[in-house]
């Protein structure tokens, strides 16, 4: 069995903060198969589920796109990159540049995001 990874997601059934957990897939880049099982732990909810986009619950509008961060962590390494004026050296690895240009936005958001959740 591979080692299964978690993202935080909105909880289709409550609405609130839950885990989906799924199968890491990929050879060199590896991500979470989009097969997975999400569980929540305000509602009891414990089911298969197929994963998309619109399930992560940090997220962020930025224009025509979003940001999203798979948790908490993410999010602040996402904060730490924008902040310290960072860049990806191969552009198939770097945010758009829409996202360096709202660099301050999405640094302010994050915020309000973590002290949210505080």
């Amino acid at each position: 069995m591979m080692e299964e990874t978690h993202i935080d997601v909105i909880c289709p059934k409550c609405s609130k903060k839950a885990a989906y957990y799924a199968e890491r897939a990929g050879t060199y880049i590896q991500y979470p198969k989009k097969e997975g099982i999400i569980k929540c732990s305000y509602c009891g909810l414990n089911k298969n589920h197929v994963f998309s986009n619109k399930d992560y619950f940090y997220k962020i509008n930025i224009g025509k796109r979003f940001l999203f961060a798979r948790n908490m962590r993410g999010l602040n390494n996402i904060k730490f990159f924008f902040e310290n004026n960072l860049k990806f050296t191969d552009p198939d690895d770097d945010f758009p540049k829409e996202f360096y240009k709202k660099k301050k936005f999405i640094i302010n958001e994050i915020q309000k995001i973590i002290n949210n959740s505080k």
